[in-house]
């Protein structure tokens, strides 16, 4: 490797390493600190052990115990329970959580989800991966796509970006599949010299670029496997994980990477206006929220305002509990330039 190409790596190492703030447990705040939403609605902030529906989640709000450190995969006790991200570019600004599930945390498991957020030459990476259940690594494929994605995007960037800039469809789908390819492969290189089979590493991804120039207000999306993408607009929600003839965004909710998987699909959002919240998630948030009228109320109110919440704040209203819904929860919520 050329010094020029260790000096590249590194920059996009750096860009990646762990936000600033992991493995947080917060306390409900004072009753009476609240926010204020686009309807005058002033509620306090949701702690851990607010929910939504008339019946309580049967497990408990608030982390138990830790995963045990094993000889075989000492990775998994040392992922924390939570973590949160953000920042402000180009007239946008960010926001990002993930969250150990209840179900794992009541069974002493390890986050599968995470998530990555990070600036690469003039474009902004925001992704989030969930780990496949049923694979005993999978939380290791999912900790390590962001990284590889970003480090195959390096090379590539200047042209995603001029594919994002002229509005080019065709080119940016072929361009985010060559860099969503050499990541899969290079995970899959990963699990091969750890002595294993790359699909105990598998895991979902989906991503979404956004050009730090506020002049383009072009997102190129791409994913394989399930999740979701929304925006929420004027207190409505959208999905937007739909293709152009209104189908489904993939033939089959089992893709992932490294394999198998036939290809990434890739789309360019065009219809963008200021005041819009696109909001990227796991399935682990994207379920919940298709099917809980209230937290779409409630993180409309939360969420559609005039103000974007900080950090603390934001992971109050990302983890809001729901009965029957105990995954591994991300999302990261890109607020447009009013």
């Amino acid at each position: 490797m050329s010094a020029e190409q260790f000096a590249s790596y590194e920059s996009v190492y750096t860009a990646l390493q762990p936000p600033a703030v992991v493995g947080v447990s917060l306390r409900k705040p004072e009753q009476g600190v609240g926010d204020t939403g686009t309807w005058g609605y002033t509620e306090p902030n949701p702690g851990p052990a607010s929910h939504v529906g008339r019946r309580a989640p049967s497990y408990p709000p608030e982390p138990t115990g830790l995963p045990p450190a094993s000889k075989a995969d000492l990775y998994a006790t040392m992922l924390p329970d939570t973590e949160i991200d953000g920042g402000t570019f180009g007239g946008t600004e960010v926001r990002a959580a993930s969250v150990r599930g209840d179900s794992h945390r009541y069974n002493n498991e390890c986050r599968q989800d995470a998530m990555a957020v990070a600036r690469i030459g003039g474009t902004v990476l925001l992704l989030v991966a969930d780990g496949v259940g049923s694979q005993p690594f999978s939380h290791r494929g999912s900790n390590r796509i962001g990284r590889l994605l970003a480090k195959q995007m390096w090379q590539m960037e200047p042209a995603l970006r001029a594919s994002l800039q002229e509005r080019d469809e065709t080119a940016f789908s072929g361009l985010a599949n060559r860099v969503v390819a050499d990541a899969a492969a290079e995970l899959r290189g990963n699990a091969e010299r750890e002595g294993l089979d790359p699909r105990t590493y598998s895991t979902t991804m989906r991503a979404l670029l956004v050009p730090v120039d506020p002049e383009v207000r072009v997102r190129g999306f791409v994913s394989v496997g399930d999740g979701g993408l929304s925006r929420l607009r004027d207190g409505g929600w959208t999905s937007l994980d739909r293709s152009a003839d209104g189908g489904p965004v993939l033939d089959s909710a089992t893709d992932c990477l490294p394999g198998p998987y036939r290809h990434a699909y890739a789309r360019l959002i065009t219809d963008g206006l200021p005041g819009d919240v696109l909001v990227l998630s796991t399935d682990g948030f994207s379920l919940p929220l298709a099917g809980e009228p209230e937290l779409r109320s409630r993180l409309a109110r939360q969420w559609g305002g005039p103000d974007v919440p900080g950090l603390a704040e934001f992971l109050w209203q990302a983890q809001v509990r729901a009965r029957s819904y105990d995954d591994d929860r991300t999302v990261v919520c890109l607020w447009e330039g009013r």
